[in-house]
């Protein structure tokens, strides 16, 4: 019998909070081009449009909560959530 140890992955809340932004924008890559071949659904478009904007909304949230300043998560976030609004 092998003697299996269990690990465990760390995941800072920086990066978490970096990831929100990455999930939101890779939403966007994926809808424009599915939108590209003429996936018009509006139900579609409007669920990923509640992903799209909620994702880095809740990221600017937790990054503003748990540092008390505005740090580089934050921005990147309100990027993406300003550049969502613009495209999307």
């Amino acid at each position: 019998m092998e003697n299996q140890e269990q690990k465990e992955v760390r995941i800072s809340s920086s990066l978490l909070n970096l990831l929100f932004a990455i999930v939101a924008l890779g939403l966007i890559v994926l809808c424009k081009i599915l939108f590209g071949f003429g996936v018009a659904s509006a139900v579609f478009y409007g669920i990923m449009s509640i992903l799209i904007y909620c994702l880095p909304f809740v990221g600017m949230l937790l990054s503003y909560f748990s540092n008390k300043k505005l740090t580089f998560e934050f921005w990147a976030n309100l990027a993406v959530l300003a550049f969502a609004i613009w495209q999307f």
